[in-house]
């Protein structure tokens, strides 16, 4: 949104108002970000950068995103993150999936896919950051939680295990 816009919401709608459109927008703004957790189109990373900025930082019932926040907020903040580490941003992109995971655990539990998604990004972020004994560790969790899901012959499982053998053999 354009930064009058931002201004002229902020002094002509109410409080109440200005949280349920911040809301809208954050969820159609982590709605354009595909899915798939690879580099993304760099002109699309470089525009919508600005905006999740300003989405966060018009938060104004505390931090974006913390341990109280409710289940959809995670999921905003996964792709956020996405963003913020294709961007460069590799400590905001897992300061986000950080809390995202503490706000899944806290919902789903230990044990739900979700969780254990969440968990494999933040390990594979750990791995291109060259953190590789945290990553290892977290990606030893996730697959231990998966196989006791799925079971050991499952695609995902297995494709659990070739990721946590890319990440001994480097």
């Amino acid at each position: 949104m354009h930064p009058l816009m931002h201004v002229w919401a902020g002094d002509r709608l109410s409080e109440e108002l200005q949280k349920q459109y911040w809301a809208m927008s954050g969820s159609i703004l982590a709605a354009s970000i595909p899915w798939e957790d690879r580099p993304i189109n760099y002109r699309f990373q470089r525009t919508v950068a600005p905006h999740i900025e300003s989405c966060i930082s018009l938060c104004r019932d505390g931090p974006f995103i913390s341990g109280d926040s409710k289940s959809s907020r995670a999921n905003i903040a996964k792709e956020f993150a996405s963003i913020y580490f294709w961007n460069g941003r590799h400590e905001n992109a897992r300061e986000l999936l950080v809390k995202a995971l503490e706000v899944q655990r806290r919902f789903y539990g230990e044990e739900d896919l979700r969780t254990i998604k969440t968990l494999t990004r933040i390990g594979d972020r750990y791995m291109e950051l060259g953190c590789h004994q945290e990553a290892i560790r977290l990606g030893e969790t996730a697959l231990k939680a998966n196989r006791q899901i799925l079971g050991g012959e499952n695609q995902t499982t297995l494709e659990l295990m070739l990721g946590l053998a890319n990440y001994y053999g480097r």
